[in-house]
């Protein structure tokens, strides 16, 4: 029967049946995923004029013992000359870290990758072009051991006095809990 009565009853039954039954469901299904990863944008500039690291504060973490995870994201890059930016992480005592940036090196044609794996350690040269933004994007896996604690994300410039080394607001990273 297509008479409207008609349609309007199989309307009405199918968004019962949606309310009632597959939403709680779906929901249901999908709760765990959704509590298993956290995503951290920047609010506003960080910035450095010297070698040694700086933490970016906002992209701290608190990790938890004998868990792993996928840290992932973009990052806004710059600088005033051409030294570049040097980036590195932070983990806790016994954690496991493999992972890289991949971003603007010499040019904006030229791409290189700086690896992680040593915390508290700068790598890499990203984004030496004189006064122009580049980009980096970050693919980590952490093993945390029995140690708890936290993830951090450090940077450097590669050249003492630069001004406006940066992590650009708006630069994110994703954090996944296996």
């Amino acid at each position: 029967d297509d008479s409207a009565d008609s349609n309007k009853a199989k309307k009405t039954s199918w968004l019962n049946v949606w309310l009632n039954y597959l939403k709680p469901k779906a929901d249901a299904l999908y709760a765990p995923i959704a509590s298993v990863s956290t995503m951290v944008k920047l609010p506003a500039d960080v910035t450095s004029t010297i070698t040694t690291e700086t933490v970016v504060s906002s992209f701290t973490y608190a990790v938890s013992a004998n868990t792993t995870y996928v840290i992932r994201g973009r990052l806004a890059l710059g600088c005033s000359g051409t030294g570049g930016v040097s980036l590195g992480t932070k983990f806790p005592s016994g954690a496991v870290e493999n992972g890289n940036a991949l971003g603007r090196s010499t040019s904006s044609t030229a791409y290189t990758s700086t690896g992680f794996g040593t915390s508290g350690t700068l790598s890499g040269l990203l984004n030496s072009v004189n006064s122009q933004g580049g980009f980096a994007f970050v693919e980590i896996v952490l093993s945390v051991g029995a140690t708890a604690g936290n993830f951090e994300l450090i940077f450097a410039s590669v050249t003492a006095g630069q001004t406006s080394t940066v992590i650009a607001a708006g630069s994110y990273l994703e954090y996944i809990k296996l």
